[in-house]
């Protein structure tokens, strides 16, 4: 459910955004840039583990880059992102089986992602441009211990190694240096030893060595200047 109203969002922008752009005249020159700054905030829901899945939140990642345009058509950048996974606390003790009124504290997964990205452009030279990107890079995951009050502690192996991202969107020029943005891309992050279940296991129950890689999707919206 949270993918489709995420996945109808980005539609929804993309689609108005395309109907400003046919209002627009048909070419619009854009002034030569060779240097391409942005920054991005959005929505980024969990995928796989099913653990991760299930009882961790949806988060509001942001993203800032730098990068370089050798053709209208190609935009090479490097970025950073980071990530904070909250955790759910109602699902988190139904998984471990407890039942009592004690608070969850802690749980949370941080993902920091280092990526090199390519964005190919659509339709160079247009106001309104779709695309398509690629990323790869690396990651680092951690979490925080998960505490039961007076009754259990939870922790979870940081894990790291490389990244893979695919997306897609459309971008619009404000002027002749400024364009917003919406993209929707899914991102995974290769170390199997990834185990988030350990935080929630049952009472009695042996630690897991790893459950998958981590995935999540995001749709962001974010605002870029080309010098």
């Amino acid at each position: 459910m949270r993918r489709k109203l995420a996945l109808a969002l980005f539609l929804v922008l993309a689609l108005g955004a395309a109907g400003v752009a046919r209002a627009q005249d048909d070419t619009y020159f854009r002034r030569p840039h060779t240097i391409v700054v942005y920054a991005d905030l959005g929505i980024a829901m969990t995928a796989a583990p099913g653990s991760f899945r299930d009882a961790w939140n949806t988060t509001l990642p942001f993203t800032l880059g730098l990068g370089y345009a050798p053709f209208a058509w190609l935009e090479v950048s490097g970025s950073f992102s980071y990530f904070s996974f909250g955790n759910n606390a109602l699902e988190s003790k139904r998984q471990i089986g407890y039942q009592g009124v004690q608070s969850v504290r802690g749980g949370g997964i941080t993902t920091l992602q280092f990526l090199g990205r390519t964005r190919f452009i659509g339709i160079p030279n247009q106001r309104f441009n779709p695309f398509l990107e690629a990323g790869l890079g690396y990651f680092t995951t951690s979490a925080e211990e998960l505490e039961i009050e007076n009754v259990l502690v939870r922790s979870m192996d940081s894990v790291s190694g490389p990244s893979v991202s695919l997306g897609a969107g459309a971008q619009y020029a404000l002027n002749d240096n400024w364009s917003a943005y919406t993209r929707f891309a899914w991102t995974i992050n290769r170390n199997a030893d990834f185990a988030p279940s350990n935080l929630v296991r049952p009472v009695g129950a042996p630690e897991v060595e790893g459950e998958g890689n981590q995935q999540y999707s995001a749709i962001v919206v974010g605002i870029m200047i080309r010098l």
